[in-house]
């Protein structure tokens, strides 16, 4: 079903996002 496969590309995008905003702001725990 695509709807889950657009349900997963986003979330592995958030996740990648939220993994990188991460590294680049290594100071601030959140």
């Amino acid at each position: 079903m695509k709807k889950w496969a657009l349900l997963t590309t986003a979330i592995i995008l958030g996740a990648g996002s939220l993994y990188v905003g991460a590294q680049n702001n290594g100071s601030d725990p959140n």
